[in-house]
């Protein structure tokens, strides 16, 4: 007996078996089977209930008072104060209490002094 030479190794052996799988043949088998239905039309009732709300609306009013402060400087030019001499001079020949806050100062609404707060009166 004669050993064939298979492709792709060319050397004397037993080739191996080839396999083909074919398109799959389709078959079709019908069966009939009988069904009951049952069809039921419910009927449904909705009771409405109606609640009538009336709102009773209140209104509580406070008040607050605030207070605003508003300042003005203006400069009086050369000169003393009312009341207020050459005698009364602080060291460096200075007006006394011209560095001191509130001097010169009008406070309070329209710039109207106010008597306790740091200011002189005309």
């Amino acid at each position: 007996m004669h050993k064939k030479m298979c492709h792709p190794c060319h050397q004397p052996m037993a080739c191996p078996a080839q396999t083909h799988v074919h398109p799959t043949k389709q078959c079709v088998k019908h069966q009939f089977y009988q069904q009951e239905v049952n069809n039921v039309y419910p009927t449904h009732t909705t009771n409405v209930n109606h609640l009538n709300t009336v709102n009773k609306n209140y209104f509580p009013h406070t008040e607050s008072n605030v207070f605003q402060q508003t300042q003005q400087s203006v400069n009086m030019g050369p000169g003393y104060p009312m009341g207020m001499g050459p005698g009364m001079q602080g060291p460096g020949n200075q007006v006394a209490g011209a560095m001191s806050p509130g001097y010169g100062n009008m406070t309070g609404p329209m710039g109207m002094n106010k008597p306790g707060c740091g200011c002189y009166r005309d």
